[in-house]
Order: structure tokens, then sequence, then C-alpha cells
């Protein structure tokens, strides 16, 4: 009688399969083994800019880059040039991710049962209300 109820038993448990770990499927639980940093992360790293020249400075390193860092105590720095120089670079730098864009949003038409959020016409909401 005894073993009747044991082979019962395991075979009542062997109907119930547990999802595995991979095919569990909830928004609390986070894979940490994902790379990059989301819609960004174009492009690989890049480690160039980390790398110790031998022998100076890299060649792709030109004068006007390191005008500003190299001034003598004496002289003035010229703002405007300075920040045109670093908008031009800037603007024609082909890495720099697009922050500017275009959004489009549907014109849902004027029939919104929801009142205006415009304080111009919340002045005349609350002369109704309070008459």
């Amino acid at each position: 009688l005894v073993l009747v109820f044991v082979v019962y038993n395991r075979r009542r448990e062997a109907h119930i399969k547990y999802p595995g770990p991979d095919d569990d499927v909830r928004e609390n639980i986070i894979n940490y083994d994902d790379e990059g940093g989301g819609e960004d992360d174009m492009t690989a790293f890049d480690i160039t800019p980390l790398q110790i020249p031998i022998n100076g400075p890299h060649p792709e390193m030109d004068p006007s880059k390191l005008a500003f860092s190299m001034l003598v105590p004496g002289q003035e720095l010229n703002v405007g040039t300075f920040i045109e120089d670093h908008k031009k670079r800037a603007d024609s730098d082909p890495n720099a991710p697009p922050f500017d864009d275009l959004r489009n949003y549907a014109y849902e038409g004027g029939g919104s049962t929801a009142g205006s959020l415009s304080s111009l016409a919340s002045d005349h909401i609350n002369e109704i209300l309070v008459s």
C-alpha cells in the first residue's frame, strides 16, 4: 500500500513542470549580461584617445586644436574664437549622435471631454463655478 502511494505521488509531481530560468518572463527579472549602453551606443569603444604616444603627440592632433591649451600667461583668450572653433568641431564630428530630432504628434481634434489646461480659460471656468 505504501509503494502504491509513493508511485502515485511521484507520478503526480512529474506532471508539474516549472519553466527554466531562461523561459521565466517577469518584469522584475533583469539579465545583466547585456552589452552596450542603449540606442546611442552604436559603435565599438575606441581606445586610441587613451593611448600614450612614445614620440610626442599623435599626427592627427594639429596645432590649431592645441592653440588654446598652450596660452602664455600674458595672453588673453578670445572667447568668441574659442566658441566658434568648438562649434565647428562639434558640427563636423561624424560620431556625434543626433540630439536634435523632429517629433510629429497627431492632432486628435477638438472633441475632447477634458477641459482646457490653458490659464486663459481657467478664469472663465472659475467665474462659472463661483456663480
